[in-house]
């Protein structure tokens, strides 16, 4: 939804972020922000990694 309806216009602290929906802002991972965090994982020498993906709903449906 954010890709098409909220495109990234900019990235901070390894996170991509989107001003150009309805006035609101979003934070959000694209392919290469996530990418990006990997690989500071692995040179951390860290075992794995865990990412949540929190259910929208709007108007009583799946946004």
């Amino acid at each position: 939804m954010l890709k098409t309806r909220c495109p990234a216009n900019g990235t901070v602290g390894g996170t991509a972020y989107s001003t150009a929906c309805a006035g609101e802002w979003w934070g959000y991972d694209t392919p290469a922000t996530l990418a990006g965090k990997m690989r500071w994982a692995t040179q951390q020498g860290l075992a794995g990694s865990f990412f949540w993906e929190p259910e929208r709903r709007h108007r009583g449906r799946r946004a």
